[in-house]
C-alpha cells in the first residue's frame, strides 16, 4: 500500500519506525513481546521513534533493549537512554540493556555511564 507506515500499530515484531532523516540511515525499531530492539543510528533525529515504542510497553515491565545492531548513538540517543532509565525507575522497572553493540558499550565507557545502565551483555558477552 502506497504511502502507508509499516508496522505503526505496534505489534509485536513489528517495523515501528524506519527513519534518520539527515543521512538516510535507517533506525529500525522492532518490538518482540516485552523487548525492544534498536538497529541502525540512535541519535537526536531517531530518539521520538524509540520513545514512542518504549511508552507502548506495559507500565510495570522492565524496558529490555537489544542493542546488538546499533551503529551510532549521539547526545540525543544517550539523553533518550537515560530518559528511558529515570522513567523505568520512577515506576519501580529498569531500563536493561541486553547484548548492546560495540559502539554503545564505547560511549558509556567514555562517559562513565557504563555502571548507570543495567547491562545484561547477553549469552555471547
Amino acid at each position: 500500500m502506497a504511502g502507508a507506515a509499516p508496522g505503526r500499530e505496534g505489534e509485536a515484531g513489528s517495523v515501528i519506525e524506519d527513519l534518520h532523516q539527515e543521512t538516510g540511515a535507517p533506525l529500525r525499531v522492532t518490538r518482540d513481546g516485552d523487548a525492544v530492539r534498536l538497529a541502525g543510528d540512535l541519535d537526536y533525529d531517531s530518539a521520538a521513534a524509540f520513545r514512542a515504542v518504549v511508552r507502548s510497553l506495559p507500565a510495570a515491565a522492565d524496558v529490555v533493549l537489544d542493542a546488538s545492531a546499533v551503529t551510532f548513538v549521539d547526545s540525543g540517543g544517550l539523553r533518550e537512554l537515560i530518559v528511558t532509565a529515570r522513567d523505568a525507575a520512577d515506576r519501580g522497572a529498569r531500563l536493561v540493556i541486553r547484548a548492546s553493540s560495540a559502539p554503545l558499550r564505547e560511549l558509556l565507557r567514555v562517559t562513565g555511564l557504563t555502571s548507570f545502565f543495567v547491562v545484561d551483555p547477553g549469552p555471547e558477552g
